[in-house]
């Protein structure tokens, strides 16, 4: 029951996480004060049984719901659509494609209106090949468009659902960018100029 909780969650996203441990209390309730009773009636041993694996049930799905990134108020999705500019570090070693460069980032910051927020979630920035483009590592931090595409699936029944093997990973977005849409700050920039400039930099870069 709670691996079924687990799996059935993701299919029920309209549901928070409050509705799901409201289900286990309960549920809970409901399957103690049973045992409490003593009887040996097959309905209340069936009673039982039910309210123990639906308690389960919820458990499972309120453990995905609340390690689901989505369901933050931090994620960067829900401010998306009035971004200017996005924020990021370098979280792992880039992975060199036949055509891009693959830099698994975390989104550290957006701006909106000249003014710039802290998010948190992970991003597949890809960076198309070129010569003379720079070379990344990890703990860089990056100051690049948000122009993301969110990550689907391929509409084929039959085909191995990408979409929902990287949500279970935290992602759900990704980008395919030239390295001269991005650019890369180096320690202390962010310290030395003030936030409000970081987007001019980045036109600035993105123009030349």
């Amino acid at each position: 029951a709670l691996s079924a909780g687990i799996m059935l969650q993701p299919e029920l996203q309209a549901i928070k996480a409050i509705y799901w441990l409201l289900l286990i209390m309960v549920t809970g309730a409901a399957a103690a004060l049973l045992h409490i009773i003593r009887s040996t009636s097959i309905i209340v041993q069936r009673l039982r049984t039910v309210t123990i694996l639906i308690s389960f049930l919820g458990l499972g799905a309120a453990l995905t719901c609340l390690q689901d990134i989505r369901n933050s108020k931090q994620w960067y999705g829900h401010y998306l659509q009035h971004a200017d500019a996005l924020l990021a570090r370098i979280e792992e070693a880039p992975a060199i494609k036949e055509r891009t460069v693959l830099l698994p980032v975390t989104i550290r910051s957006m701006e909106i209106s000249n003014r710039w927020i802290q998010v948190k979630g992970a991003l597949q920035l890809y960076v198309y090949r070129k010569e003379g483009m720079p070379k990344y590592k990890v703990g860089q931090t990056l100051l690049f468009p948000p122009d993301l595409l969110l990550i689907k699936s391929s509409g084929n029944p039959f085909a191995f659902d990408y979409a929902a093997y990287a949500a279970r990973k935290g992602l759900h977005h990704q980008a395919f960018l030239p390295y001269s849409s991005i650019r890369v700050l180096e320690e202390g920039t962010i310290k030395r100029r003030s936030l409000s400039s970081l987007r001019n930099m980045l036109q600035q870069s993105i123009s030349t």
